[in-house]
């Protein structure tokens, strides 16, 4: 094999030329800060980087030096340290000013509302589905293939919709005076139910998964705890994942969804976001003071003209 001595790499020069150095005496990019701020102040460090076309796995696997290494600057002396606060803490202090019940229906109604949807069906969906992983494109969901709460409307999300749910805040109805509930905070109200959220709309799923438990290594940046997908990808509609979809409100994993479903399948154990259990008991006795309310959820809604 070639000896790093004598391995020559290309690297950077302020020429087009083209320019060799020996594999030693060279080292690549591994953070951006750290070389924006050599190549920006009158630093006096004094390295030869590899050639940019070099990506970064391929200096690796050649053995050269990370720019961190010979800076000897090491990840526990330059890590990132900012005041922070974890999802599932500010979910849980969401709940507090969210009662349990009927306020989780009436935030779905008003979240129907706002996308103009006419009709809203609630029911309580008993079913137990495959739990095997080996049949599931997230084998961590088998879990939350048991009883839930299925929240459906007549109305596909638009594009904003899709963005405003993944935003506690609902950035994008604060703009819209007549949008009467915010997207992001309301919707965390289903979390009372439910640790692991999903929805179906036009040809995507999303999962919301704040504990990390379920979506494990499909979740790249534990930042955003969550997933969305494209269901009518074969890959996925070939699979059980969509199957407590199946069967329910015209729900076809091969076509688009032309309406919105919610499923909130029920906690099984305490988590950090709640230590709320739903039963089929404790959603029969929901539906019925939904029932009862009925007529007076209407009243405040401008759209919505129907819930069953």
């Amino acid at each position: 094999g070639i000896e790093q001595d004598d391995l020559f790499v290309p690297i950077e020069s302020e020429t087009n030329e083209l320019k060799l150095e020996l594999a030693t005496e060279v080292v690549y990019t591994d953070n951006e800060f750290l070389k924006e701020y050599l190549t920006g102040t009158e630093s006096e460090e004094r390295y030869t980087l590899v050639h940019s076309k070099v990506r970064p796995d391929m200096a690796k696997a050649l053995g050269l030096t990370p720019l961190s290494q010979f800076l000897d600057i090491s990840e526990d002396t330059f890590e990132d340290a900012g005041q922070c606060e974890p999802l599932t803490t500010r979910l849980k202090n969401i709940l507090t000013d969210y009662k349990d019940g009927l306020t989780i229906i009436k935030e779905l109604l008003q979240n129907a509302d706002d996308a103009e949807a006419t009709e809203v069906n609630i029911c309580y969906d008993a079913r137990v589905h495959s739990a095997d992983p080996k049949k599931l494109f997230f084998p961590g969901m088998a879990d939350s293939h048991g009883p839930a709460l299925i929240v459906h409307n007549n109305k596909t999300f638009s594009d904003d919709d899709f963005k405003n749910i993944t935003q506690l805040a609902g950035g994008t109805k604060q703009n819209k005076p007549l949008k009467i509930g915010k997207f992001g905070i309301g919707f965390c109200s289903v979390y009372h139910i439910t640790d692991v959220p999903s929805f179906v709309s036009r040809d995507y799923l999303y999962i919301f998964d704040p504990t990390l438990k379920h979506l494990q290594k499909a979740v790249s940046n534990p930042a955003r705890p969550g997933k969305k997908t494209k269901f009518t990808q074969k890959v996925i509609s070939t699979s059980q994942q969509l199957q407590p979809y199946t069967g329910l409100f015209e729900f076809d994993s091969k076509r688009l969804y032309d309406g919105t479903m919610f499923r909130l399948p029920f906690r099984k154990a305490y988590s950090e976001i709640s230590s709320t259990f739903y039963s089929e008991s404790t959603v029969q006795e929901l539906l019925e003071e939904m029932k009862k309310s009925n007529s007076n959820l209407l009243l405040f809604l401008q759209h919505v003209k129907k819930i069953t």
